[in-house]
């Protein structure tokens, strides 16, 4: 049926462009943790732990701080969105529980990314306690999207089931090329696992020019990626 098609097209839509978005934040807030925060990340604890195993073999103690606190805050702020779930749940039990789910995780970024913004401009990065505090709350807004996005393959009425991450991305890369390497049929999917592919690029690159030539504007590329996420998330059909 047409109008249940472009229905289906309009829900595709509001699941897909918001994931878009929150990996563009992500690609920013690597690129951000890792220029000025310690030359670590903030979203790939693969990595960092990678660099803890370094930092050991090579008795770096800055580094191991860097990707201790960084796998630190990652941890706290996947526990805390899990948390401010089910605390959400309590308060709101009605049944639409991935649309609910979603909001409170993504609120709770905000939250976390204002707190981020600032530090950010009333500290900055270059002394070591407010580079450590910017790292761990960066890590902490990641672990929170990381267990804030699944939610959206949960959504009612979405025929795009193939979001998983917007934080670890190696997954969409495997899976992209597993899609190209089969048969047809998903070429939806792949565009959009495509899109946030270029968008954790396209992120880092912003990020990387602002952070060279306009340091005070950094927080508003992933705030500001986060707000359309939101918003769109509030404003999507149920």
């Amino acid at each position: 049926m047409p109008g249940s098609k472009r229905s289906g097209e309009t829900s595709a839509v509001s699941v897909m462009v918001p994931t878009v978005l929150l990996t563009g934040a992500t690609g920013a807030m690597d690129a951000t943790a890792f220029l000025t925060l310690g030359n670590v990340f903030a979203s790939v604890m693969t990595g960092n732990m990678v660099l803890l195993g370094v930092a050991a073999g090579t008795r770096d103690a800055e580094l191991a701080v860097s990707a201790g606190l960084a796998l630190a805050g990652y941890v706290v702020g996947t526990l805390a969105g899990t948390v401010v779930s089910r605390l959400a749940g309590v308060l709101d039990p009605r049944p639409d529980r991935p649309r609910r789910d979603l909001l409170a995780r993504l609120l709770l970024e905000l939250a976390l990314m204002v707190a981020f913004t600032v530090v950010w401009e009333v500290a900055g990065p270059q002394g070591a306690s407010s580079r450590w505090a910017l790292l761990a709350v960066a890590a902490c807004a990641m672990g929170c999207q990381s267990v804030a996005v699944p939610s959206w393959a949960g959504r009612r009425g979405t025929t795009q089931p193939g979001v998983r991450s917007t934080t670890y991305m190696t997954g969409t890369l495997t899976g992209l090329l597993a899609d190209l390497a089969g048969p047809p049929g998903r070429r939806r999917l792949r565009g959009w696992a495509a899109a946030r592919l270029v968008a954790l690029v396209c992120g880092a690159v912003v990020a990387a020019f602002v952070v060279s030539s306009a340091p005070p504007m950094l927080p508003a590329i992933p705030v500001g990626a986060l707000l359309v996420a939101l918003a769109m998330t509030v404003l999507a059909p149920r």
